[in-house]
């Protein structure tokens, strides 16, 4: 496997959106909580699907950009369906 350095944006980014949102939520003042909470689920919530869109589509030709973010959209729901369900399936769950 070769090591491509400086890491590339495109996985730098998700990354770093997932460190604000735990810092929003774990660092906020309660009376912010609920919001801040809310806020960092709909900014977290498309990257699994849009890391899974790019695993499968590489190259920047393969889809059109609306194409790419409904794709990413859809498997963001498919990611989050199938994890509820392992929970649910799970006899401890979380």
């Amino acid at each position: 496997m070769r090591l491509a350095w400086p890491a590339p944006r495109h996985l730098i980014v998700p990354l770093l959106i997932s460190v604000a949102a735990l810092a929003m939520v774990h660092l906020s003042p309660p009376s912010l909580a609920a919001f801040l909470s809310l806020l960092s689920l709909i900014l977290v919530f498309p990257v699994p699907g849009y890391l899974a869109v790019l695993w499968a589509y590489p190259g920047k030709g393969d889809l059109s950009p609306k194409g790419r973010a409904v794709l990413s959209l859809g498997a963001s729901f498919l990611v989050a369906a199938v994890a509820g369900l392992v929970l649910w399936a799970t006899p401890r769950g979380l």
